[in-house]
């Protein structure tokens, strides 16, 4: 497992991160005939001040891929706390 680093956010304009999803080789038939079907991607939410949540990113569509990687995303703080 990698470590995680830690930031101030006061000094950082933007994160960097990189995501991928792999469907376990224990998968269930169910879960195979899911994931035949998806078209995925991610979306990064963020908390209002009247606890309801927002979109403020999100990533490229994948279609029908099994393992889906999104590579490095960057996304503006801005975007993210404010």
């Amino acid at each position: 497992m990698q470590q995680c680093k830690t930031y101030n956010l006061n000094d950082l304009d933007n994160i960097r991160m990189k995501w991928r999803a792999k469907i376990p080789s224990s998968a269930s038939w169910f879960s195979l005939w899911w994931w035949n079907r998806s078209n995925s991607y991610l979306k990064f939410m963020k908390i209002r001040q009247d606890n309801t949540f927002i979109e403020a990113s999100r990533t490229d569509t994948i279609k029908n891929n099994h393992n889906p990687d999104w590579g490095f995303i960057d996304i503006s703080l801005a975007k993210l706390i404010r």
